[in-house]
């Protein structure tokens, strides 16, 4: 320490304890207790300075003084307690400025007319139409308290900014499908024109479950659904209701439902249901209430058919584990119809791979229908995400030549066999 100039100063008390000060800010400093003298401990000092060529002038200082070792110890915590107060009054004083500032600025916003009659500022937006309000006592979670913070306060990032989901997918661009769609038109017929159906007494289901194996367009025909009817598109994976902290996954739930109600009518779709719709324990462990996956599911079957449930939004759901969703979820007044999504067939396959090669370019001597008959027959079982990744895999093949002239049927054959076998050069 002393010969890479850490040192600064030395105090030697007249007890003979020896206090080490370094430049290095907020340490503490050394303490060290010798059995030689005074004078033979400066001796030693100025030896191992002569020792290392350090100039008299830029020698140790060397102090001697009559505090007690426990003055200086007391000296120096009570510098650090009162910087570390100094720090926390100048942070407090700091928010509570800004937190001020906020409030007169909202109060000189509204005595202007800039908010309007109300300084409740809309927390969701959609420009076809204007929010609707609604009956349910889930609509504003800040409105439930007579005091409201003059901040924007969210415990959760993203938790109050749900809005709608852009849709540009139509059905046509749904390859395959046809029972499904023809299953899913009718929600367009009734969102389109609810009158014919309200005129004879029929209410449209207030859900539907997509199942079927991954990869089969479960969450594109929702989205083309969104896109016909017109109405506003609200999507969450259900992943994302899952919280560490309990009742924030209820919380989150009834946001969503309460924005998709503001835009009545409108679609929600819920991606990955079994994560948050999984069959309840019967019975929770010692110890232990009730736990957040429960509470989370509990809040989505009062959502969805409640005491305080209004018309209008339509829950679509997706997964690939119905075996694991629970009872109550599967019930009539909940998700009433239940549409099997399957693996493509040999005419779907056609129209899945007709799709997904004319947006690639293809060499001179390939004929598109000859290629589409080709690969269709040999792809059995394979998804439409199966069929997107092997043609993404011709195209990569074929952008890995020097010279690119389009791709060949060489570059299928090659991405084909990627797939069911494999990397040649990693075997």
């Amino acid at each position: 320490m002393l010969e890479k100039g850490e040192v600064q100063r030395i105090q030697i008390t007249s007890s003979g304890d020896v206090f080490i000060l370094t430049y290095q800010h907020g340490q503490l400093p050394l303490i060290l207790k010798d059995s030689i003298t005074v004078n033979e401990f400066l001796k030693n000092l100025r030896s191992l300075e002569d020792t290392w060529g350090i100039e008299e002038h830029d020698r140790i200082p060397v102090q001697m003084s009559d505090l007690p070792l426990n003055t200086f110890a007391q000296r120096w915590n009570s510098k650090l307690c009162a910087g570390l107060l100094l720090i926390s009054c100048g942070l407090f004083a700091f928010s509570m400025r800004r937190m001020f500032s906020q409030k007169i600025n909202l109060g000189k916003a509204a005595n202007s007319g800039i908010l309007g009659k109300s300084t409740d500022i809309p927390r969701y937006h959609d420009n076809s139409k204007p929010p609707k309000t609604s009956g349910s006592s889930f609509d504003s979670e800040n409105n439930r308290f007579s005091f409201r913070p003059p901040f924007h306060w969210d415990p959760v990032t993203g938790i109050n900014t749900i809005r709608p989901t852009t849709s540009t997918v139509k059905f046509k661009d749904v390859a395959g499908l046809h029972a499904c769609k023809q299953e899913v038109m009718e929600f367009v017929s009734y969102l389109k024109n609810p009158q014919k159906y309200q005129a004879l007494g029929a209410k449209l289901p207030k859900g539907a479950l997509l199942l079927g194996p991954p990869g089969t367009g479960k969450t594109l025909l929702v989205k083309a659904l969104a896109n016909e009817a017109e109405v506003p598109f609200f999507s969450m994976a259900g992943p994302q209701f899952v919280e560490v902290v309990g009742g924030l996954g209820a919380l989150r739930l009834r946001q969503l439902f309460s924005a998709a109600r503001s835009h009545s009518p409108a679609i929600i779709f819920i991606d990955e249901l079994d994560s948050v719709g999984r069959r309840r324990n019967s019975e929770p462990r010692d110890g232990e209430g009730v736990s957040e996956l429960d509470q989370t599911l509990n809040q989505l079957l009062v959502e969805m058919d409640g005491m305080d449930t209004t018309e209008g939004v339509i829950v679509f759901g997706a997964t690939n584990r119905a075996d694991l969703l629970d009872q109550a979820l599967l019930r009539a007044g909940r998700f009433d119809r239940h549409i099997f999504i399957d693996l493509p067939n040999l005419a779907e396959r056609k129209e899945i791979f007709a799709v997904y090669i004319a947006q690639y370019q293809l060499a001179p001597d390939v004929v598109q229908n000859e290629l589409v008959e080709r690969l269709s027959a040999w792809c059995p079982g394979m998804s439409g995400a199966d069929i997107a990744r092997l043609c993404n895999e011709a195209a990569l093949s074929a952008a890995r030549r020097d010279e690119v002239v389009g791709v060949t049927k060489a570059d299928f054959e090659a991405a084909f066999e990627r797939i069911s076998a494999g990397c040649f050069f990693c075997r």
